[in-house]
């Protein structure tokens, strides 16, 4: 069972201080919590992503102080109400996720992934070549920020090889800064990340 106290350090940690994180394992409870706009968009998925899905709304919400729906946006990411910005992501057990007010911030892009190993081909798929020696997904946790992110403030879609990491260094403990660059335009998007939990947990913030 995942540590929600250690998680909700460790993601609190990586976050400047106007930015409010939090974690809430997944509970298929939460489908009672679900509004109708939210509802409908999983009426035909399977149960594990209804429960996924309901579990972030919660957690959206206890976090943003609102009872109203977090529809899904035609990127199918959550459609936030007026005046605020955030990021949603989950593993299998846990779902975590970033909100902030857009006066200050024009984006957030988060992610959690377990910590393991992959076969060759799925390390090839996520690592450029000159990123031979991160962990594929540690990587792939990072990268997966940036695009969230990027996406949130206007860029087009992006592959793993689009986007080149920086990575301070590689650490079982503390926050550690990266830079992931979108090779094709030249911006650069900087974040933290650290392992808690065997778990990667990477952040990324575009302040105004």
């Amino acid at each position: 069972m995942p540590s929600v106290p250690t998680l909700e350090a460790a993601i609190a940690a990586l976050a400047p201080a106007d930015v409010r994180t939090g974690v809430r394992l997944i509970d298929a409870d939460d489908l009672g919590d679900l509004r109708d706009a939210e509802a409908r968009h999983v009426t035909q998925a399977v149960a594990k992503r209804r429960n996924e899905f309901a579990t972030g709304r919660r957690l959206l919400r206890q976090l943003l102080a609102t009872d109203a729906a977090i529809p899904v946006a035609p990127d199918r990411r959550p459609l936030f109400p007026p005046g605020a910005v955030g990021s949603l992501a989950h593993d299998a057990e846990v779902a975590v996720a970033a909100v902030a007010h857009t006066d200050s911030y024009r984006a957030l892009g988060i992610d959690v992934e377990p910590a393991g190993s992959v076969d060759r081909a799925v390390a090839d798929a996520i690592l450029r070549p000159d990123e031979a020696e991160l962990d594929p997904l540690l990587a792939f946790t990072l990268k997966e920020a940036v695009y969230k992110a990027w996406s949130m403030s206007g860029g087009p879609m992006l592959e793993h090889h689009d986007v080149r990491l920086r990575v301070e260094r590689q650490s079982t403990a503390d926050v550690i800064p990266f830079r992931g660059e979108v090779v094709a335009a030249g911006d650069v998007l900087t974040g933290s990340y650290c392992l808690a939990d065997d778990r990667w947990l990477a952040l990324v913030t575009i302040a105004r």
